[in-house]
């Protein structure tokens, strides 16, 4: 894999804190108020008006599209190679974003190619609560030293770590080649700001 050229390839290899960080910087660059601050390995929450990681339920709504199958393109595992970078057709590697079909919200790479952080902490029964009344956006709790969630596969995984429901986690510091994130910015419209 000598000369391949990965500047459109996603961004791996980072932990928690650092996606967190990134986020950060990206806010203060824009003269936006940051959601967290980091002090070496540990990340401080702040009610910020800037990029963030989003929401584990943010992440599935976007994966979905306003579907309710496995993958925002059916149930069939075998369809999911032509959206999804997989064990079954990577090739072993990462890929450029954007080579195959995009959902219908036009994301590209939800399913496959890596997992992404999300800003939520692990609890693998928080969201139980919610089957019998539902939550706009619910959002687990932060603690010390708690997993974080990552969703989507990788290009590694069987289509089965890869459906929209799909959840795993890491500890913030962890860095792995199959980990890395995308950031979401509130709607200026929703912006609240505070005295």
């Amino acid at each position: 894999m000598a000369n391949l050229e990965t500047q459109n390839h996603p961004v791996e290899t980072v932990s928690w804190n650092d996606a967190a960080e990134f986020c950060a910087k990206l806010s203060q660059k824009e003269d936006l108020k940051p959601f967290y601050f980091r002090q070496a390995e540990t990340v401080i929450p702040l009610e910020g008006t800037g990029y963030r990681l989003p929401t584990e339920a943010e992440w599935e709504f976007a994966c979905r599209a306003g579907t309710t199958t496995k993958y925002w393109l059916g149930d069939k595992d075998v369809e999911l190679i032509m959206a999804a970078w997989l064990n079954s057709n990577s090739g072993g590697r990462t890929h450029a974003a954007g080579e195959l079909k995009a959902n219908p919200l036009g994301l590209y790479d939800i399913h496959g190619n890596v997992w992404e952080w999300v800003d939520d902490a692990w609890e693998p029964t928080y969201y139980g609560q919610f089957e019998e009344k539902p939550a706009i956006n619910p959002n687990t709790p932060n603690y010390a030293g708690s997993l974080r969630v990552i969703r989507g596969g990788d290009w590694a995984n069987a289509a089965s770590y890869c459906r929209s429901s799909a959840r795993n986690a890491n500890d913030p510091p962890y860095r792995y080649y199959h980990v890395g994130f995308q950031v979401s910015l509130v709607a200026v419209g929703s912006r609240v700001s505070r005295p």
